[in-house]
This record gives C-alpha cells, structure tokens and sequence, in this order.
C-alpha cells in the first residue's frame, strides 16, 4: 500500500473473560432451525410447568391435611382435659370413701370392744343375781319387818330400784348391740362405694392414658404432615426457579442464534464495501468508530488500534487480498491475522465467529468473520478491534484508514 501511519497492537483494556469455541466456517444454524428450538424449549417449559402445577397441588392437600391433624389434636386436647378431670374426680371420691371406710373401721372396732365389755358387765350380773336367791328373800323379809307402813315403802322402794338396776343393763346391752350392728351394716355399704370408686378410678385412668396416646399421635401426625407439606412446597419452589432459569437461558439462547442468523442472512444479501485502490472496509454498515487510538486503558496501557461498533454479526472482511491465521486468545477472543500481498499486516479481534481457516487465501472484500464481543470486550457493545502493522511489524494509526475506507465522506463513498 502507499499510505505510511503508525500503529501498536493493544487490547481493549476490559475484565479477562472465557474464550468462546471458533465455529466452522459457514457454521451458522437456519432461521428454521432457531425456530425449533424454541418450540422444543417452550414445551420443555410448559412439561415442566405441569408438573410444578401438580407438585403445588400436592403441597397444597398435604398443607390440608397438617391442618386437620392440627384440628384433631385441639380435639384430642379437649379429650384429654376432660379425662384429667374425671380422673381427679374419681381420685377425690376415692379418697373421700376411703378416709369414711377408715372411720367406719374404727367405729365398728370401738362398738364391738364396748358390746364385749357390757356382755361381761351384764353377765356378771347375772351370775350374782343367781348366786344370791337368799338375800333376795332376805331383803322381801327386810320389807316384813318394818315397824310401820312408812318404813316398809321405804324399804320396798330399795327393792325395786336394786331391779330396776339389772334391768337398766340389759336394755343397755340391747342398745349396744344394735348399734354394733348398725355400725357392720354402715361399714358394708362404705365397703362396697370404696370398691365402686376404686373401679371407677381405675376406668378413668384408662381413659386417661387413651386420651394421652390420642393426644401424642395426633401431634405427631401433624407435626410430620406438616413437615411434609413445607419439604413439598420448598422442593416446588426450587422446581420452578431452576426450569424458569433454564427457560429463561433457553430464550436467550435462542434470541442469540435468531440474531446470528438474521445477521448471517443480511450478511449473505449485503453487497461488500467499495473497493478503494483494491482495499474495502473491514467491517459492514451501519457501523460508527472514531479515533480511539492511544487512548488510556486500564492498568496504564493505552489503546493500539481502533473500535468499530456495529450490530452482533455483521459482516467482518478482509481489507485486501492476503493470507490469514486465525486464533484465540484471552485479550482479542476470536481473532484473524490478514497478512496482505504487499507484507502489510491487519489484525481483528472480538470476533464472533471464524468463516475462514489458518491458511486460507482470502481476497479483498470477502467475508471473514462476523463482528462479536469475544475476549475481554465481553458485556460491552459488539465492536471491531482492528489494527495495522504496516511491513507487517511497524504499528500505525489505522484510523486515517478506516476513515477513508469506511467514512460516507471518503474515497469509497
């Protein structure tokens, strides 16, 4: 070439980020192709869907059921308090009798030990009764020989009451006796309530630990229903963020390759750029770039070529007739060398895709590679990164170049 500016090889000055694969050259999916993919994807995602749906549902009837068991526990609560109660009635009853049967016990022992010692009493009296059938006449002779009827009532009086005496025993004895009895009976049915409230304690402790088993299953069950309930709804939750993510990545996937092919399609229609001297513009249009070279890049660097921003995929050609040798590395990404015919070298990064192989004869115009945002320009605006080494080593400015290849105000246009 004729032109004589200088230039230093540099990257863009952005984050390091992983190299994508170089595609084939003429690798490029069909818009038909990017269209069964999203079909395949959004039944994929409704699939999926589906058995979130259902996934929900079962959340939803095990959240029932947890509560129902919750319910029954209140139920088996109540059963339970009920159960104390009577048990704490039945027990106070029993204790109650219990302490009655005690009295009883020692009143029956005190009336049987006071009938034993009137029986004595009253017997002795008998026998002293029997023994003494003389004093007896002697006390009627004692009546004969008053000195007057004054005197014999008097006497007479004694009598009867020495009778009335033995007689005020026995009907003493009589009484005790009944009363003993009386007392038997009383201790009987004292006897038989204790049994009753002893039974009836005994069913009501029966009842009571029923109602506790209830009570602990019930909770049990409730507390793993619901466990279960929580694990269903936590793992459908987990379901739907990893499809939705994976629906989500599919859509951008696709979004991609439809951008890819519809920039391939229009790369396949556009017409290269002008010749100028046998040179073209290395990139398609619409496309914008200014004079960026030398300018301040992070870590103290400056930039060594230019940036020519265009959409994703559009058309990258190789400015003159020439060799190339295609690469990859952590700064350029996908890149080409286009060594041309006269020695001078042009070097493009960022590249998206590789149309061309290590060794291929290109020729002016020809489409290379397709504009991407490789390397360490990932998360920027697609972007050329062209360079010139003129003689194949002496770096130049490449913009006076660009701009007259590529400017609607150049030589070309």
């Amino acid at each position: 070439m004729n032109r004589v500016v200088r230039v230093a090889i540099a990257g863009c000055g952005l984050a390091a980020l992983p190299l994508l694969a170089a595609a084939a050259p003429g690798a490029i999916a069909s818009i038909d192709e990017v269209e069964e993919q999203v079909e395949e994807a959004e039944e994929q995602a409704e699939s999926t869907r589906e058995r979130l749906r259902e996934a929900e549902e079962a959340a939803d009837v095990s959240r029932q059921e947890a509560e129902e068991a919750q319910a029954r526990v209140v139920e088996h609560q109540e059963a339970f308090d009920e159960a104390v109660a009577a048990y704490e009635e039945a027990r106070g009853h029993y204790e109650q009798v219990a302490g009655e049967r005690d009295r009883e016990v020692d009143r029956v022992e005190a009336a049987a030990e006071a009938q034993a010692e009137q029986a004595t009493s009253f017997g002795e009296h008998l026998a002293e009764v029997y023994k003494r059938p003389p004093q007896d006449l002697g006390m009627i002779e004692l009546v004969l020989a008053s000195e007057d009827a004054a005197d014999a009532l008097h006497r007479a009086d004694l009598v009867g009451r020495a009778a009335e005496l033995g007689a005020d025993r026995l009907l003493a004895a009589r009484d005790l006796e009944e009363r003993t009895t009386d007392e038997a009976q009383q201790h009987h049915v004292v006897a038989v309530g204790l049994d009753d409230a002893a039974d009836r304690l005994q069913e009501t402790q029966e009842q009571l630990d029923f109602a506790l088993a209830n009570a602990e299953e019930a909770a049990a069950r409730a507390e793993s229903d619901a466990i279960r309930a929580e694990q269903a709804a936590a793992e459908a939750g987990e379901d739907l963020e990893e499809v939705e993510g994976r629906v989500e990545a599919a859509r951008d996937r696709v979004q991609a390759v439809r951008r890819r092919v519809e920039a391939a399609e229009a790369a396949e229609d556009a017409e290269p750029p002008p010749a100028v001297d046998g040179m073209v513009c290395p990139i398609g249009s619409p496309h914008g770039f200014t004079d960026s070279w030398l300018a301040p890049r992070p870590g103290g660097r400056q930039h060594q070529g230019i940036d020519m921003f265009a959409e994703h995929g559009m058309p990258i050609y190789a400015v003159e007739d020439g060799q190339v040798r295609t690469s990859s590395n952590r700064l350029g990404g996908l890149v080409i060398y286009l060594t041309a015919d006269d020695g001078d070298r042009y070097y493009y990064a960022h590249l998206s895709e590789l149309h061309v192989d290590t060794g291929n004869r290109v020729e002016a115009g020809e489409q290379i590679g397709a504009n991407g945002d490789t390397g360490n320009a990932r998360g920027t605006p697609p972007h050329l990164h062209w360079e010139l080494r003129v003689g194949g080593d002496e770096r130049v400015n490449p913009y006076p170049l660009a701009r007259d290849l590529c400017s609607p105000d150049g030589p070309g246009h």
